[in-house]
């Protein structure tokens, strides 16, 4: 059982935030795991419980503090959870990635007072102790706020870039990027991997895997084939070892076991 409720936020937040959510599982089973498709974009994680992993495609384990992001984690990932699971979410806009998390972040599961201090803690308390998503939201955009976070130009440019990924469904090369915005790919691709965290190869990748998903669950009848034509690959083949190598599983069993983060899909 599962439940799910996703906010935009107002619109002086909206070139940091993509998005805030709620998100929880209930299960009878002692382990319970979901695999994550992921996005590009970090997140500001709060959870409730202190009984969750994260499980990467080597199998390493992390445990998962109250407060924590993921920091160049192998794919594929996911969550083990014992009974429950509640988290709530700030997800960021990729273009700001860097403007929050620093270089010097060790790889893995990411203690956010490390970043943010006791802040988060306040923050983790503050969203648990109201039950009314709105109030969560509200609470979340006050802090946001109070970091003061201004995006520069080159943000801005990356900004462009990412939209254009989405309005092609990742089904775009980086070479048209380059032409399209006039300078040349090892620029463009420095710049991109500076603000995003993820090379462009990669985003480009995991957009068009995300959008895949998304059509697959609005067309659950459509044949893989003709969805790996649709979304630019050769074949059915090249299309599913993909897939498997970014989310651990077919896009069919992805979406038929409606998979952790089959949800707020962009």
């Amino acid at each position: 059982m599962s439940r799910f409720i996703n906010k935009k936020p107002v619109k002086e937040l909206e070139h940091l935030v993509h998005s805030f959510y709620f998100q929880s599982f209930y299960n009878k089973e002692q382990k319970n795991s979901g695999l994550i498709a992921d996005d590009g974009c970090y997140e500001i994680m709060l959870v409730k419980e202190e009984n969750a992993i994260l499980k990467t495609g080597k199998q390493t384990k992390y445990q998962i503090p109250k407060t924590y992001t993921i920091h160049k984690v192998e794919q594929p990932f996911g969550i083990e959870y014992a009974g429950s699971f509640n988290t709530f979410c700030i997800k960021l806009q990729p273009w700001v990635n860097a403007l929050f998390f620093s270089d010097g972040l060790p790889q893995g599961v990411i203690d956010l007072r490390m970043v943010f201090g006791e802040e988060i803690s306040c923050l983790h308390d503050r969203v648990f102790s109201v039950s009314d998503f709105d109030e969560m939201v509200e609470i979340a955009e006050e802090f946001i706020i109070r970091l003061n976070i201004h995006s520069s130009p080159e943000t801005k440019f990356i900004n462009k870039v990412c939209d254009e990924i989405y309005v092609k469904n990742g089904n775009v090369t980086v070479k048209e990027l380059a032409d399209l915005f006039q300078t040349s790919r090892q620029a463009l691709n420095k710049l991109f991997y500076y603000n995003v965290k993820h090379t462009l190869k990669k985003f480009i990748l995991l957009i068009r895997i995300r959008a895949s998903i998304e059509y697959k669950l609005t067309h659950p009848d459509t044949p893989l084939t003709s969805i790996a034509y649709m979304f630019g690959y050769s074949d059915q083949a090249h299309f599913v070892n993909n897939f498997k190598r970014l989310c651990g599983t077919t896009p069919s069993d992805f979406v038929k076991n409606r998979s952790y983060s089959c949800n707020d899909l962009r």
